[in-house]
């Protein structure tokens, strides 16, 4: 049941570092109906409004346009999608309400976990 209802969902994976990209792009875009990727905030939110996925999984520290640019514009259009945020940082930010933080490195597990 779990995997069917993962072969449905539309995700969104935003990071400026290649190489990480990358790598959860591989581990991940198999488990997923449509998963799509995007390596600034700018082109995040262009995919977002073209695709609209059901979850993104984004970074905050990206050069072009950061996450939380990208996030307030996302919550403009729509409120309801489901975000998740991967960060190295400790504290949390009050822009961030309503998103579920993830640390970084992340844990592959804790982020399906998250995604349904």
């Amino acid at each position: 049941m779990e995997a069917v209802l993962m072969n449905n969902l539309k995700v969104l994976y935003v990071e400026d570092d290649s190489l990480t990209r990358m790598m959860m792009k591989k581990q991940l875009k198999d488990l997923f109906g449509t998963f799509n990727d995007a390596e600034n905030g700018s082109v995040g939110l262009e995919k977002f409004k073209s695709m609209k996925p059901d979850v993104i999984v984004t970074d905050i520290s990206m050069q072009v346009m950061n996450g939380y640019e990208m996030i307030k514009c996302i919550r403009e259009l729509d409120d309801n999608v489901k975000i998740i945020v991967t960060t190295a940082h400790t504290e949390h930010d009050d822009k961030l309400t309503g998103c579920t933080i993830i640390r970084k490195p992340i844990n592959i597990s804790e982020l399906i976990k998250s995604i349904h």
